[in-house]
């Protein structure tokens, strides 16, 4: 999807994409995508693969992905 949001937490995204969460890890999968990730702490997401950050600030964070897997 490109957007979902329940209880403050969720994403907005320019292109579809598949996002997994359990607790404080997550998983997306896209075709490349800006997306941007809302939540509690949410600004000091960590990502296993290279993303650009865009921009971030009290709970969310906004970055650019590549074609597949990001993990976070």
């Amino acid at each position: 999807g490109t957007e979902f949001l329940s209880g403050g937490v969720g994403f907005e995204s320019d292109s579809p994409v598949s996002i997994y969460v359990k607790g404080k890890e997550g998983v997306i999968t896209s075709e490349g995508a800006k997306i941007k990730l809302k939540g509690p702490g949410m600004e000091t997401a960590q990502f296993e693969s290279t993303v650009t950050i865009i921009s971030s600030g009290t709970d969310f964070i906004e970055v650019q992905i590549l074609a597949g897997e990001v993990r976070f």
